[in-house]
């Protein structure tokens, strides 16, 4: 991912620590990720993700 080799490690946990209890909620209620920044949660396997302003 493109984004990731722009960041430092500490951005990088930081950002997956953001982004990763979210997506674990979503998938364990199988329930959509309505978001507008698709683009840091579609590479993560089982989660369904949506724009909803689209």
């Amino acid at each position: 991912m493109v984004l990731l080799g722009r960041m430092n490690n500490d951005k990088i946990v930081y950002w997956l620590r953001q982004i990763t209890p979210i997506a674990a909620t979503c998938i364990e209620y199988n329930k959509t990720l309505a978001t507008r920044n698709i683009s840091d949660f579609e590479w993560i396997e089982g989660l369904k993700v949506i724009n909803p302003l689209l």
